[in-house]
């Protein structure tokens, strides 16, 4: 229903699709595990090979043994019919009908769970089953953990009987399910107009193989919408330099546009810009990047589902004259965030001039901080006050380096120009991005008290003193431009 193209490419070219930077199946498994109490007494119905994929027949033979044992509510409840398939995450025996309850760890109902819902209902009706109500089950982001965790309160149970999507859906349904087959049957992939979906496809790389390197798409601030453009044929940044919309682009895209267009690949630089934004900055300056971390499932008192928290800290605080000092912070133990708040504010005196890349994120996680810690507040705010972004210069085009291409992000700018610094993320031993040290952090707690633990730990603070050692040499780079 999203894309026939999709559904071709999944079981016709699986191997040309890519995994997602981040993959999200073990926070799945953990609140789909939780929701199997929700209900007193629930059958569990999950049947896997070793390789953890679902055993489809004995699953269906679970499910019938269940439904003639009189369960009240089935877990991983799965049906057969007419060459269609599905597994209800949660199914409740009502008075003279059964409720389907999908389970999902997102905090909010997303359009393809009601597709899903839609055609599990679809399938226990071809099945002679009666379905009365249907529900998305997901974490409540209003709830906060206050002694043990209470599931009812946990979880939402959102009603979709009459969302206009479920209703739509299965109306749609017995006349294109012909065609789904037929589009599976398909000798030749289909062809699909680009859509805002194809961003997180996993087939996009396959499907923008032939667009060309200098695309619109790697124009600064031009997101989404270049699917737009490649669907009317403007491909290039040359092509799109044609158009109307040009005129409206951002500063900073239009100075990328006019470097593409003159095969120009010296760095622009507005001095005058980039000067007053150097001024600004008041020395000693306290370079600060965090890592974080959340759990699907709150462990620890006021916090609530999937609430992010920070673990470590690298901080690089540079004198007027150059001088660097190091501090960092890295928790060994999973409710860690008391203890980092305290150190933040003994590594930061009051007064003091923050950077960060994107600081709003620094900016955030102090505030947040504060609301935690009441007796922290007055010091942890006044921190948040003080900060001066270092993407500024970047996304308001006061410096721009060609191989930056379409981003502002710190892991383009930092390789463009820092080249040394690149090369010695490469070099790291245990941690190389964001994404792996928040992954690292439950295996460190894990190595707590083991001989592994010295080096994991060794690993990750490299990791991120690298981090705010790149914003000191990129600001050594703006200096040096004007």
């Amino acid at each position: 229903m999203q894309c026939p193209k999709l559904c071709w490419l999944s079981i016709h070219k699986p191997g040309e699709a890519e995994p997602p930077a981040r993959d999200n199946r073990a926070n799945g498994i953990l609140v789909g595990e939780l929701a199997k109490t929700y209900f007193l007494g629930t059958a569990d119905c999950t049947r896997l090979d070793a390789a953890g994929k679902p055993l489809y027949a004995e699953q269906i033979a679970a499910t019938k043994a269940a439904l003639l044992g009189g369960a009240e509510a089935i877990a991983e409840a799965a049906f057969s019919v007419g060459g269609l398939y599905c597994a209800v995450d949660i199914l409740k025996r009502d008075v003279n009908a059964f409720s389907i309850y999908e389970v999902k760890s997102a905090l909010t109902v997303k359009e393809k769970y009601l597709t899903d819902v839609a055609f599990q209902k679809y399938v226990l009706e071809q099945a002679g089953a009666t379905v009365e109500h249907i529900y998305i089950m997901h974490p409540d982001k209003q709830y906060a953990l206050h002694g043990a965790l209470d599931v009812r309160q946990y979880f939402a149970a959102e009603c979709v009987d009459v969302n206009k999507t479920v209703t739509r859906c299965l109306d749609e349904l017995p006349a294109l399910l012909p065609e789904i087959e037929k589009t599976i049957a398909a000798g030749t992939e289909p062809a699909m107009d680009f859509c805002r979906a194809c961003k997180d496809c996993p087939f996009n790389r396959y499907c923008t193989r032939d667009i060309p390197e200098d695309c619109v798409g790697s124009l600064s601030g031009i997101g989404e919408k270049a699917y737009d453009y490649y669907n009317k044929g403007i491909l290039t940044i040359a092509d799109y330099a044609k158009t109307k919309e040009y005129a409206k682009s951002t500063r900073r895209a239009r100075i990328q546009a006019e470097k593409v267009l003159a095969q120009d690949d010296t760095v622009y630089v507005d001095k005058t810009a980039l000067k007053e934004f150097l001024d600004r900055i008041e020395y000693p300056v306290y370079h600060l990047d965090f890592e974080t971390t959340q759990k699907p499932i709150p462990e620890f008192e006021g916090f609530h589902p999937d609430e992010s928290y920070p673990f470590q800290y690298s901080l690089h605080i540079e004198a007027a004259d150059g001088t660097l000092n190091h501090r960092e912070f890295l928790g060994d133990e999973e409710n860690c965030v008391r203890a980092l708040a305290e150190q933040l504010v003994r590594d930061i005196p009051a007064g003091s001039r923050l950077m960060a890349y994107n600081a709003s994120t620094e900016k955030n996680i102090i505030k947040d901080l504060a609301r935690r810690f009441p007796d922290l507040a007055p010091q942890l705010l006044e921190l948040s006050s003080g900060f001066i972004d270092l993407l500024e210069p970047f996304k308001k085009g006061y410096y721009y380096d060609p191989k930056q291409k379409g981003s502002n992000s710190i892991k383009e700018v930092m390789p463009a120009l820092c080249p040394a610094m690149a090369e010695a993320y490469h070099r790291l031993p245990v941690v190389h991005n964001g994404y792996e040290a928040l992954s690292m952090f439950p295996r460190l707690i894990a190595l707590k008290g083991m001989p592994e633990y010295a080096a994991v730990r060794k690993g990750m603070l490299a990791y991120c003193e690298l981090d705010t050692r790149s914003m000191v040499e990129i600001l050594k780079v703006l200096r040096a431009a004007i």
